[in-house]
């Protein structure tokens, strides 16, 4: 939200409840004011509310310290709106709903690995977008804990669920899990895309994605199973953050 704000002529206070107003700020207001808004912090520092006063910005290089999807999304939509050109580089790649999102409204967004980094650029952002007919596949963070059910012998004969979202950028649990010997599986071949285009088949391949670079989905199958446990190494996690809780449930579990 603060990235679209940033790109608009008017000024705005920003804030919102408990949760939010504990989160850090600065780490999306500091590469938004090198673009040209202006940022008040009104309250704590580094935290909301934050007064903005957006408009036209200026391209940005930024390279972000930590792996973080939401805040290279936030600079994706802030180059769109603002008509700017974003180059962001972070250490790992991060979930890419947004740059699939933009990508499939006509939206130039390349990313690739470089120097050691991920980077992610929009080029050309267009004035205007087309409207978007989109479904949104079902949650594999949700998922994953029906998976650990059945994989830990609380579904008799198993379980399946049905058109998943399995994006290759926030799936890497079921790596996890096929290193801990988990009977879980992963098939495209009779599931659709998000936007109902025929998705190509997902397994537990880094690069699959339906054919158009839409939202690639599956059915997902677990089988009760005897785990030994595994190590998970730093670039891994960005794939899987929201999923570590119901990993430790599974490596208490294993051997």
């Amino acid at each position: 939200m603060l990235g679209v704000l940033a790109g608009q002529p008017i000024t705005v206070t920003v804030t919102g409840d408990a949760s939010l107003r504990s989160r850090p700020m600065r780490r999306v207001t500091t590469p938004l004011s090198k673009m040209g808004a202006v940022v008040r912090e009104m309250g704590e520092p580094d935290r909301l509310p934050v007064e903005m006063t957006g408009g036209k910005l200026s391209a940005l290089e930024y390279e972000s310290p930590v792996a973080t999807a939401q805040v290279k999304s936030c600079l994706l939509l802030a180059g769109l709106v603002g008509g700017a050109f974003v180059l962001f580089s972070e250490p790992y790649r991060t979930r890419d709903h947004t740059e699939r999102m933009l990508g499939m409204c006509g939206v130039s967004v390349i990313s690739h690995q470089a120097g050691g980094v991920w980077r992610v650029e929009l080029r050309d952002p267009p004035d205007q977008i087309p409207p978007l007919d989109f479904e949104v596949p079902g949650d594999f963070s949700s998922a994953t804990f029906l998976l650990a059910l059945a994989i830990l012998g609380g579904v008799e004969g198993g379980l399946e669920i049905d058109h998943v979202g399995v994006n290759p950028t926030r799936c890497g649990l079921l790596k996890v899990l096929d290193r801990m010997g988990a009977g879980v599986s992963a098939d495209a071949s009779a599931d659709s895309a998000a936007d109902g285009s025929t998705a190509s088949s997902v397994g537990y391949s880094a690069d699959s994605s339906a054919d158009d670079g839409s939202e690639p989905v599956s059915a997902l199958r677990a089988m009760p199973s005897k785990l030994v446990g595994t190590s998970v190494g730093a670039d891994e996690v960005a794939g899987m953050i929201d999923e570590v809780p119901i990993l430790a449930v599974l490596a208490a579990r294993a051997e």
